[in-house]
């Protein structure tokens, strides 16, 4: 598995890992009506701080992180 992603996907690929790698109800993961956590999953910075008001799926996004890293 490592020889087949380790070249291909970077920390700042994050986003198109999860989205190749991942489903939500049985059909490919987007960030469809959700683009602004693009940005935040493709940050490189060792510490992100984000405002987080409730039920914007930052926890959701944070466990496909943790997976595809």
């Amino acid at each position: 598995m490592r020889s087949q992603t380790i070249d291909k996907f970077t920390v700042d690929k994050v986003p198109e890992w999860i989205c190749k790698h991942t489903t939500i109800q049985g059909r490919p993961f987007s960030f469809k009506d959700h683009e602004y956590q693009e940005r935040i999953l493709s940050d490189t910075s060792t510490e992100i701080v984000v405002p987080k008001p409730s039920q914007v799926g930052l926890t959701e996004a944070s466990i496909r992180m943790a997976v595809a890293l």
